[in-house]
Order: structure tokens, then C-alpha cells, then sequence
């Protein structure tokens, strides 16, 4: 802890934190009302970013009911891409991330209040303005929202030169997101019927191995 925490009985004392450190993440294994409302199996949150909105501070929780005791070969593959899902979470897979995008340069790939468009007093400065389910706005630059029911597709210049050339398509528009499964799910993975077992859809199938690729 770098600052003492007051919300920890008794409080935590300040501490130097720690050093040559890009990011830390927190782990816990609680079964929380998360856990037990659903099939989750783990889920995590960055807590903390920096000036250009890098996440310092993350945190996964794994739901302790939910993890089988299996050794078999394909069981702890299934676990160790369920850790690495929920890291990429953490450093920037998110809906709430998207927004938070940057370009080549390091500018801010969506306006930031106050002077971005639409902004409300309620909105913080330095971040986009929020949307009325609470999401935060993100320019179409960087996920394009169409069509009913609503298709939300990432279109960043490497999603797009990954896709293309792995889909060998030079007009594709984007890789579209998950648009069901509630908040935990939805906006934020890929859409299961496009890249199938990609290990940042929402909810990977025990028939084949999950796919670290370079698309996430």
C-alpha cells in the first residue's frame, strides 16, 4: 500500500509499494454474490490508472465453487487461459477500457470532458461523458454501434489489420462484441459465433482448447 487504507479495520498502514512495478494485481478467492447469481468463474477489474490511463491496480476474484479439482491436461489449460482472461480485463479489455483508448501518438481516442461533446456536470474531467446506462461514450473511431438489434464492433487500426488478414478480407469492419450475457459479459468479450473459442469470448467451450491470438 502506498497511502494507509481507512477503510480496513484496524487501518493498514502506508507502505513503499512496490518497486520497477508496472502494475499489481490483487487475488482473491471468495464466493461473492457474483459467484453465486451465475456461472462466472472468476472476474476482475482494474482499480487504479495513471495519467494516460494505464491500469496500476487490478483485481480478480475467482469464484472457489466454480474451479474443478481436475489435473487433467485440458482442465488446467482451461484454467490458466481463464487467469489470463481475466489480466487482459484488467489492462484493458473492457467496455469501460475502450473508451479509455489511445492512439499511436498517445492522444486520447476519445474526447475527454470538459470539452468533449455532451458532457454533464456529473462527468468527471479528463474522462469521456457517460452514457445513461453508465457506460462511458466511445468514439466510433474505435467501436461502431449499428443496427437492431444493436452490433457493437471493435475497430482499432491493428484489430482491423489482424482480422482482415487472418479472415482474409480487406473490407471487414471491425471484430463484433458480445452483446448478450449481462454487464459482466456483454461489451466486453468477443462475439462467441465470430472467433468461436478465442479465449476473450465470454464463456469458452470445454470441447476445444481456448486460443491465445493475436486479435486480443
Amino acid at each position: 500500500h502506498l497511502k494507509p487504507d481507512p477503510d480496513v479495520d484496524p487501518p493498514l498502514p502506508g507502505g513503499p509499494g512496490i518497486a520497477d512495478a508496472d502494475i499489481m494485481i490483487y487475488v482473491t478467492m471468495v464466493d461473492t454474490p457474483v459467484c453465486m447469481a451465475n456461472i462466472t468463474l472468476a472476474y476482475a477489474l482494474a482499480c487504479n490508472r495513471d495519467q494516460i490511463d494505464r491500469p496500476t491496480f487490478g483485481h480478480i476474484n475467482f469464484c472457489p465453487r466454480k474451479i474443478t479439482p481436475e489435473t487433467a491436461a485440458q482442465e488446467r489449460q482451461h484454467d490458466l487461459s481463464t487467469a489470463i482472461h481475466e489480466v487482459f480485463h484488467i489492462i484493458g479489455f473492457s467496455q469501460q477500457s475502450f473508451a479509455l483508448f489511445r492512439d499511436s501518438a498517445g492522444n486520447p481516442r476519445t474526447a475527454r470532458c470538459p470539452d468533449a461533446p455532451n458532457c454533464q456536470s456529473s462527468d468527471p474531467d479528463g474522462y469521456p461523458p457517460a452514457l445513461s446506462d453508465g457506460r462511458l461514450f466511445t468514439d466510433p473511431n474505435t467501436v461502431v454501434e449499428e443496427g437492431d438489434p444493436v452490433v457493437l464492433r471493435l475497430v482499432t487500426p491493428e484489430v482491423l489489420r489482424v482480422a482482415r488478414e487472418h479472415f482474409d478480407c480487406d473490407t471487414l469492419g471491425g471484430v463484433p462484441l458480445e452483446n448478450e450475457g449481462g454487464d459482466g459479459t456483454a461489451m466486453s468479450h468477443w462475439e462467441k459465433r465470430a472467433v468461436l473459442n478465442e479465449f476473450m469470448v465470454g464463456q469458452l467451450s470445454t470441447t476445444w482448447d481456448p486460443v491465445r491470438s493475436a486479435l486480443s
